[in-house]
């Protein structure tokens, strides 16, 4: 064999040997790609899951303040009735 074809020889054993590796990495590149679509898509689900724990909290918090103003309300209209029986009172001399 002459010397050309000893070296040309070895580096298609080269090339080869590269293009293997290469193959590899792109492999592994490949499910590093699946494996990040799937973190992805499970915080897009994370995202929807908070924010309807959101949702349900800002609910929550609006409850007692509600009922505190249906109190406040309930008292202002007893002492307007109390007032106003009073006066309906006064004026009829009962």
């Amino acid at each position: 064999m002459e010397e050309s074809e000893v070296k040309l020889r070895e580096r298609v054993t080269k090339i080869e040997a590269d293009l293997e590796n290469e193959i590899a990495q792109r492999e592994k590149l490949g499910q590093l790609v699946d494996d990040m679509r799937d973190i992805v898509i499970e915080i897009k689900h994370m995202r929807e899951d908070l924010k309807a724990i959101n949702d349900k909290v800002n609910t929550l918090e609006e409850k007692p303040a509600k009922r505190w103003e249906s109190i406040i309300a309930g008292i202002i209209g007893a002492i307007a009735g109390s007032i106003g029986a009073a006066f309906i009172s006064f004026i009829t001399g009962g």
